[in-house]
């Protein structure tokens, strides 16, 4: 090998784990993937069931519980975002499954599974697959059968990971509620 194509080879051996580095999914991407999954309606009813019907806040006024609200979401909220980041992993992921959104299948699948969310959520049956299978035309069945084994669809595969706050930011938490709102927050 000459000198020349030596050094090409050492440039491209060194860029290679630069072009192959996944983007991190944006945060605009993490929440349409959200609210393709139903998790934006599901993320806003734990929430309002946690304020508006958790015992240990019932002692807290309005006034309290709504500050405590404004910095407790934005902060879970972010929370679940990195949650969302982590378990697609890679923005062409997110994008593949919007696309896959678009199709009739896809449509029909990203309803099911919001619905789904969403009935956990609400303790209520979750709706079974035959209701999901049921109706598909050949051209949807094609459409979710080209995307569960497409890369994309491992994402199903994968555990969900923790949403909780690391305890750092939890003491931050903490003291702002407490500065900001005059209460402290429930333990734990």
């Amino acid at each position: 090998m000459t000198q020349a194509l030596r050094r090409v080879a050492a440039v491209a051996l060194m860029l290679l784990p630069v072009v192959a580095a996944a983007a991190v999914p944006s945060d605009s991407q993490v929440v349409r993937v959200q609210q393709l999954l139903g998790f934006d309606e599901a993320f806003a009813l734990t929430m309002d069931e946690k304020f508006d019907r958790s015992p240990e806040l019932s002692h807290y006024s309005n006034s309290e519980r709504t500050c405590v609200s404004g910095l407790v979401r934005p902060a879970f909220a972010g929370a679940m975002n990195n949650a969302f980041r982590d378990l697609f992993g890679d923005a062409a992921v997110v994008e593949d499954w919007e696309r896959f959104a678009q199709t009739p299948g896809g449509a029909r699948f990203m309803e099911f599974v919001r619905s789904g969310v969403v009935a956990t959520v609400r303790n209520q049956p979750r709706p079974e697959p035959e209701q999901f299978m049921d109706g598909l035309t050949p051209a949807q069945l094609d459409d979710v059968a080209k995307f569960m084994s497409s890369p994309a669809a491992a994402v199903l595969k994968r555990d969900f990971p923790e949403v909780d706050l690391p305890q750092e930011q939890q003491a931050t938490l903490a003291a702002k509620v407490q500065s900001q709102c005059g209460v402290e927050l429930p333990k734990a």
